[in-house]
C-alpha cells in the first residue's frame, strides 16, 4: 500500500502542476478510497481538476470500460493484497471489402453489397485466399 500511496500522490500532484482541466477517472479497489481521501484532505484542496473514483471488487472480474472500439476488464490476481490486472480488448471492425475485387476473384456469390451478417465467414474466406496465394 505504501508504493500505491506514494505513486498516486505524485501522479495526482503532477496533473495539478500541469493544470489539467478534464476530470480524472480512477478505477481501483474500493480500499483505495482511503488513499484518495488522505490526498484530498492533505494536498488536494485546490486541484485544477476533479478526481472521479470508480471502486470495484478485486475478487471478481469487472468491466470498467466499453465503447465502440474497445473494452477494458479487470482480472483478479493471486497476491497478498487485493490486486487486479487489466485486459484491453479491441473490438473487431467490419471488413472493408472492395466490391471490384469480390467479382474479380469470385469470392462472394452469396454476398450482397450491404450484407454484414456473416463477416466471420467472409473473413475466413479472405484469410484462406491470402494464404493460398
Amino acid at each position: 500500500m505504501a508504493i500505491m500511496f506514494s505513486d498516486s500522490m505524485a501522479f495526482f500532484s503532477s496533473y495539478n502542476l500541469m493544470s489539467r482541466k478534464s476530470d480524472l477517472h480512477v478505477y481501483a479497489h474500493r480500499d483505495f478510497q482511503i488513499t484518495l481521501d488522505h490526498f484530498r484532505n492533505n494536498f488536494g484542496t485546490d486541484l485544477s481538476y476533479q478526481i472521479v473514483f470508480h471502486p470495484f471488487k478485486a475478487d471478481m472480474p469487472y468491466q470498467i470500460f466499453n465503447d465502440k472500439h474497445m473494452t477494458v476488464d479487470t482480472l483478479p490476481l493471486r497476491h497478498s493484497v487485493p490486486v487486479v490486472g487489466f485486459i484491453f480488448r479491441e473490438k473487431l471492425k467490419p471488413l472493408n471489402i472492395r466490391k471490384d475485387v469480390i467479382g474479380l476473384y469470385n469470392l462472394g456469390s452469396g454476398i450482397s453489397e450491404g450484407s454484414k451478417k456473416d463477416m466471420t465467414t467472409l473473413h475466413r474466406m479472405t484469410v484462406s485466399f491470402q494464404t493460398a496465394t
